[in-house]
């Protein structure tokens, strides 16, 4: 029996079935990869603390203006202070006890409350102003002196609105008159019981 060769196109057609069966086994050794899109990260949202920027300072706090009554021709006159609230009457008599400043000296003011005179207390309570200074300011001077020294602390007290007299203590006692003079300071004064302004 005479067998039949096969024909070009033949041996063309099985080589490519043959290569397209060998594909489509793929090979045991390749893993399958699959690449996943990458992953969006989502930041903790945070609030930045709030800060001073360095050399910053707070805003000054406001000061308001008062009058302490010093002495200029034998007679009391005032004077213009800036003090810085709450405690503007205790500060108001700080700076009646440090006396005029120079350029109020040079234009005539002087006191007659003495050097060395200390505020030692003082409350406001039911309209009185009560006032305990140290020693100093009961010594020394004539009526005149002690008058007029007493007229500074009522007026320079009485500016207030919650202050309508004053009351005198010297350390700590309360006293009826102030001075070998004895100017009565007792009941508590008002601007009406002292000499007024020049």
């Amino acid at each position: 029996m005479r067998l039949r060769r096969p024909s070009t196109a033949a041996l063309i057609v099985t080589v490519l079935l043959a290569s397209l069966a060998l594909a489509a086994c793929g090979d045991d050794d390749e893993a399958a990869t699959t690449v996943a899109p990458p992953a969006t990260a989502t930041a903790p949202t945070t609030t930045a603390p709030t800060t001073t920027a360095p050399g910053t300072t707070a805003p000054a706090p406001e000061q308001v203006d008062i009058d302490v009554w010093f002495v200029r021709d034998e007679r009391i006159a005032a004077a213009s202070r800036s003090v810085v609230p709450p405690a503007v009457a205790r500060a108001a008599m700080t700076e009646l006890l440090q006396g005029p400043g120079e350029d109020e000296t040079a234009g005539g003011l002087s006191t007659s409350i003495p050097a060395g005179t200390s505020l030692l207390g003082l409350r406001i309570a039911d309209g009185v102003a009560e006032v305990d200074l140290s020693g100093e300011f009961a010594s020394g001077g004539g009526s005149l002196s002690m008058l007029t020294r007493v007229a500074q602390v009522v007026y320079t007290l009485t500016g207030f609105p919650t202050a309508e007299s004053v009351r005198f203590l010297i350390d700590g006692e309360r006293v009826e008159s102030i001075g070998g003079e004895g100017v009565i300071v007792d009941p508590p004064l008002t601007r009406a019981d002292v000499e007024g302004p020049g």
